[in-house]
């Protein structure tokens, strides 16, 4: 017995840790339209962890392709510590300009917005969570008293190259009422909440371009802190626009048949996973 709880334990941290971790999923799953109508009430949780805008570095991989040595793994350090150094000092003086902007109240209302214009009933006012806990969202499925539950991660950072900003978002939704179970990416009846116990998930990508060919980190970290708050607050509220809209579309498409998928259904899921060009006018 005692085995046996140690076991369920593992299970239920390793479910608890791939939750968490859902920005990872790839491809995507549409709602199938036979759980549509039963979905009437949905709770809806932004899950946004940053107070600034971050900058990506390109990782280096050595120590992955050269195994038994401490060296590649050394310089791998190096590279990175130098790499997040560069664009540490590039992006302080974008984070001055944008001074004290709330990009995730922004982004809310344009979600909200958009949400609302979708034919998915019953999405309810999204709630903010700045810091997840561990185990948050197997909880939070657990404990909600709507049909469904919403998770919409977001995150906005600078390419390592400075060439563009990138606005991401990972949805995924969860079913609570039972009758929905039948309409999980991978049904089942066991008492584990899996990423497989999905019945919508997708990606999403807005990128803000600098607009400069050619040019180099520097030249283009240099590009973006000349911009003024008020230039940049405008460019990201309209990529933000068009990552919802693009959620909200997304989310009103049905799941069809394996034929039809293979050529309208991907052309749709496609479009929508592709980048947004949004330049400034």
């Amino acid at each position: 017995m005692r085995v046996l709880g140690k076991t369920a334990f593992i299970m239920n941290m390793a479910v608890i840790t791939a939750l968490s971790a859902c920005t990872s999923m790839p491809d995507y799953n549409h709602l199938d339209p036979r759980a549509r109508p039963l979905i009437q009430e949905v709770d809806s949780v932004l899950i946004s962890k940053q107070d600034v805008v971050g900058a990506d570095i390109k990782v280096s991989k050595i120590s992955s392709y050269v195994q038994g040595n401490i060296i590649p793994v050394l310089i791998d350090i190096g590279l990175n510590t130098y790499r997040t150094s560069k664009s540490n000092k590039l992006i302080a003086p974008i984070r001055d300009n944008l001074g004290d902007y709330n990009f995730t109240q922004d982004i809310k209302d344009e979600f909200n917005r958009a949400l609302l214009e979708s034919n998915l009933q019953g999405i309810d006012e999204l709630k903010i969570l700045r810091q997840e806990p561990r185990g948050f969202r197997a909880a939070f499925i657990r404990n909600s008293e709507a049909d469904a539950v919403m998770f919409i991660d977001v995150k906005h950072a600078f390419t390592p190259s400075f060439d563009a900003l990138e606005l991401t978002s990972t949805v995924m939704m969860f079913p609570v009422n039972p009758a929905l179970s039948p309409y999980k990416e991978k049904p089942n009846e066991d008492m584990f909440i899996e990423l497989g116990d999905n019945i919508y998930r997708n990606q999403f990508k807005a990128s803000i371009p600098v607009g400069i060919e050619d040019a180099g980190t520097t030249e283009n970290g240099a590009a973006w802190a000349e911009k003024t708050e008020e230039e940049l607050v405008a460019l990201i509220q309209k990529a933000s626009q068009k990552l919802a809209d693009h959620i909200a579309y997304d989310l009103s498409l049905d799941e069809v048949d394996e034929e039809v998928a293979k050529t309208a259904g991907n052309e749709n899921s496609r479009e929508a996973n592709e980048s947004v060009p949004v330049s400034a006018e």
